[in-house]
């Protein structure tokens, strides 16, 4: 709703301007989760864009990876994500983030 989003605004404005004051690089990427619909962090990717805070979001890709197949993927009984899914996860996260967190520890190399 509008007020979840006001405050999610708020908080990731917040946190770049703390992780800015301290030199500290700021990443964000959505969980996935299979109760969620197409496009639920729709929303972020302007505010994030807004803010300068590289965004990826995973939900549409890891529910295409996955499948139908929500027994191999999550926890029987307990709907977290399971290790294939965290792998998923993983295996993507790292291969967006690591050219950014190379070039972040070489521009601080530059100018520590």
């Amino acid at each position: 709703d509008a007020e979840t989003r006001a405050f999610g605004e708020a908080l990731l404005r917040r946190m770049k301007a703390w992780c800015v004051e301290r030199g500290v690089g700021l990443y964000l990427v959505s969980l996935y989760h299979f109760n969620y619909p197409p496009g639920v962090y729709a929303w972020l990717e302007p505010v994030a864009k807004v803010a300068a805070i590289p965004f990826l979001d995973l939900q549409r890709p890891i529910a295409e990876a996955i499948g139908g197949d929500r027994a191999g993927h999550f926890i029987t009984g307990d709907y977290h994500p399971n290790e294939r899914t965290n792998a998923l996860v993983a295996g993507r996260t790292w291969a967006w983030l690591r050219p950014m967190l190379e070039g972040d520890v070489a521009r601080h190399a530059q100018h520590p």
